[in-house]
C-alpha cells in the first residue's frame, strides 16, 4: 500500500516522538517538503515545526496564525518537547478543503489534538458563521483529546481564542477507556497515524468510538507508516475515500457502511 501516500526523496530529520517508545521523525525533503518516517529519538526543537506566514509573539510564547475564512487571528501557546507543540500540514490542508455544513450543529470529536488548533479553528469558524447568518442557531459541540500532559496547554488555548463550545478531555489510545465517550457524528484527526503500533490502538479507538453513521474526517501528511494504519482500517471495516490531494498532503474520509 506504500505507493499510494509515501512520498519519497532523502531528509533529514527535524521532529521526534515526545517519549521513547515511539521512534517516529519528521523529516524534510531538498525542497523543503515535511514527511515523517521511523527513525531514532532525537533532541526536539524548542518551539516545534510551525506552519510558514505565521509570526511569533516572543512576549506572550505564543505564535499567531492567520486561517483562510477566519475573521480573527488564532493565538497558540506552543507545547514544548513533543510532537503536540506545532500545526502540521494535515490540519491546515483539512480547513482549506472543510465543508463547514458537516460540523453545523453536530457533535465532533477530535483525536491526538496538540495544541488544540482544529478543533479551535473549526469551532470559531462555524460560530462566525452562525453569527455571520444570524438566522442560523449555533449548536455544534467540538471534544477536544489528546493525552494528559499537554491538556492544560490545550486548555490555555482555547481559553485564549475564545472557543466557547470546544471541550477539553484525556483520551490517550490504547489507554482510555473510550466507551465513556459519547459516540460522535464526526471525528476529525490530523496527523495522527505515526508508528505501527500507534496506529493499531488508533484503529482500535476509531472502532470502538465510531457509531451508526459517524464520519471520520482525515488529513495528513505522507509518511511511510501511513499504509499500516490504512491495513488496519480496512480489517475493520471501514470504507476509505479521497477527498482532496496536493503534494504530499492528503485528506480522507473514513466510515462503516
Amino acid at each position: 500500500h506504500q505507493s499510494r501516500f509515501l512520498h519519497e526523496g532523502r531528509g533529514h530529520c527535524l521532529h521526534c516522538s515526545y517519549n521513547t517508545t515511539l521512534a517516529v521523525a519528521m523529516l524534510v525533503d531538498s525542497d523543503g517538503r515535511m514527511y515523517w518516517s521511523d527513525c531514532d529519538p532525537v533532541d526536539f526543537e524548542d518551539k516545534g515545526w510551525q506552519p510558514p506566514g505565521r509570526s511569533f509573539d516572543d512576549e506572550t510564547d505564543c505564535f499567531v496564525l492567520n486561517v483562510p475564512g477566519l475573521e480573527q487571528a488564532l493565538r497558540m501557546n506552543i507545547v514544548k518537547g513533543n510532537l503536540a507543540g506545532g500545526v502540521y500540514k494535515g490540519g491546515l490542508f483539512m480547513l482549506e478543503h472543510l465543508d463547514l455544513a458537516l460540523l453545523q450543529g453536530k457533535h465532533t470529536l477530535e483525536l491526538g489534538c496538540g495544541t488544540g488548533f482544529l478543533s479551535i479553528a473549526c469551532d470559531l469558524l462555524l460560530s462566525q458563521h452562525c453569527r455571520n447568518a444570524q438566522s442560523v442557531e449555533m449548536d455544534h459541540r467540538i471534544v477536544a483529546t489528546d493525552i494528559g500532559c499537554v491538556l492544560d496547554a490545550i486548555r490555555q488555548n482555547v481559553s485564549l481564542n475564545g472557543a466557547a463550545r470546544v471541550d477539553v478531555q484525556e483520551l490517550e489510545w490504547g489507554v482510555t477507556d473510550v466507551h465513556k465517550f459519547k459516540p460522535p457524528d464526526v471525528i476529525i484527526m490530523a496527523d495522527c497515524a505515526y508508528g505501527k503500533d500507534r496506529a493499531v490502538h488508533l484503529a482500535n479507538t476509531l472502532s470502538t468510538l465510531c457509531g451508526p453513521g459517524t464520519v471520520v474526517l482525515h488529513a495528513f501528511q505522507q509518511r511511510p507508516t501511513i499504509s499500516f494504519f490504512f491495513d488496519e482500517l480496512d480489517s475493520r471495516g471501514f470504507v476509505n475515500e479521497e477527498i482532496a490531494r496536493d503534494l504530499d498532503v492528503v485528506y480522507f474520509k473514513h466510515y462503516v457502511p
